[in-house]
């Protein structure tokens, strides 16, 4: 069941790209969105029953760590950023692989920054295939995840 809510999250990633497809001549999270809300850097909704709204990191560059309000919560880890994108209230980033130690290791640092591990959910320590999930005081989510490579950032419901 993990692994596939793992798999499924990575899904929503892959396909994100795509959510902005279209001859509506427009950009994610421009004047002409479709998507969602609307909440983050485009207009409300003009279709209804469309997608959710699927925002781009602006800093989407390989091997560059996003700096926003939600990568601002977590320490900056050593790995390689394959892409990053907000839907919501949640920050994804894909890794370009990173191994399960290095996982481990990041879990500790999330830790030491404050993230409590959750005693449920995704957490699962198993040979090569590390998930951590926490929280912290203020309410954010953290969760590192090696296989695939990920990480998700989730801001607290207002």
């Amino acid at each position: 069941m993990k692994k596939l809510l793992a798999l499924a999250l990575v899904m929503i990633l892959a396909l994100s790209p795509l959510a902005g497809c279209g001859d509506n001549g427009s950009t994610p999270g421009g004047s002409g969105n479709t998507g969602g809300s609307g909440s983050v850097g485009g207009s409300e909704s003009t279709q209804s029953g469309s997608a959710p709204d699927i925002t781009p990191s602006g800093n989407n560059t390989a091997d560059a760590w996003p700096n926003n309000e939600w990568t601002q919560q977590v320490p900056k880890p050593s790995f390689d950023v394959d892409s990053s994108a907000q839907m919501g209230r949640d920050f994804n980033i894909n890794f370009k692989g990173i191994t399960y130690d290095e996982a481990k290791a990041y879990a500790q640092e999330l830790s030491g920054a404050g993230f409590v591990q959750q005693t449920t959910g995704a957490n699962w320590d198993r040979t090569n295939d590390f998930s951590w999930w926490g929280i912290n005081a203020d309410g954010w989510e953290a969760t590192i995840c090696n296989d695939p490579s990920f990480m998700i950032i989730v801001k607290p419901e207002s």
